[in-house]
């Protein structure tokens, strides 16, 4: 991967209609950048996936599948997907709405943790954007404070994105399409279904809410150890110390999300 400074993709233009700006980020799958849709003349935000994705044919076709799916969303707490394909040279890209803000894991780092009715805003929120989802069949898989953003709106307050449905389940393939290399999602918020490598249901995406809730009044994840295997075996297997100190009805909403049976979330 290349840094910022000399990456060879700023200043190209993809597929004639977006001029990369700037680098933004990276993740697990891939880069982000700042671009501007050339066609109408606004700025949008660009995925870039890495080349071990975009270089497997059975993947591009699952991206594809995944990125139509995402595209339907429309709810107003999720990322809205503008466009995607494959560029001339091969490339898989993701052009979604650029947002103004900054990731609810940077939140966290900046404050230590969240007051209770600030917890309940924005996971009402993601909630609300899974709701949607769910109701098409469409399972997030990778839910976590890196994929949760804080757009920055005039007057205050919290307004929440869900980023990345498009590519999440590239990054968590079902126990049946499991390859070697491949990111089982992300240890500290999976599910103890995914744990296992079974087929995923909406309650999988409950229980990283649970972590997420969790994480954001605590300050860290109820689970951390040095290896993500040992993480891992902990979803499986551990209970979570208790929340002490915060309202007996959030408690029990945090702790019901985090019941080791999907069933009883």
């Amino acid at each position: 991967m290349s840094t910022a400074q000399n990456d060879p993709l700023v200043g190209k233009v993809l597929e004639d209609r977006f001029e990369i700006l700037s680098r933004i980020g990276e993740g697990g799958t891939g880069v982000v950048y700042k671009a501007r849709q050339v066609t109408v003349d606004r700025i949008v935000a660009i995925k870039v996936l890495g080349a071990h994705v975009s270089s497997d044919p059975s993947w591009v076709k699952r991206f594809h599948n995944e990125a139509r799916a995402a595209a339907r969303l429309d709810h107003p707490n999720t990322v809205r997907l503008i466009d995607f394909g494959q560029t001339r040279e091969g490339l898989l890209f993701i052009a979604m709405e650029f947002l103004q803000g900054r990731s609810l894991a940077d939140e966290i780092v900046r404050l230590g943790k969240l007051p209770v009715n600030r917890m309940l805003r924005v996971l009402s929120q993601v909630c609300q954007s899974l709701q949607e989802a769910h109701g098409q069949g469409i399972i997030h898989r990778d839910i976590k404070p890196d994929n949760i953003f804080l757009v920055d709106v005039k007057g205050g307050g919290d307004f929440v994105k869900v980023l990345d449905f498009s590519v999440a389940k590239l990054d968590a393939p079902d126990a049946q399409q499991t390859r070697a290399g491949t990111v089982f999602g992300t240890p500290a918020y999976m599910s103890p279904e995914q744990a296992r490598g079974v087929k995923l249901t909406p309650q999988s995406d409950i229980y990283a809410c649970g972590i997420v809730a969790y994480e954001m009044l605590t300050g860290k994840p109820p689970f951390e150890a040095p290896l993500p295997m040992e993480v891992v075996m902990m979803h499986l297997r551990q209970k979570p110390a208790p929340l002490v100190g915060f309202p007996d009805p959030v408690v029990r909403l945090v702790m019901r999300a985090l019941e080791k049976q999907a069933e009883r979330r």
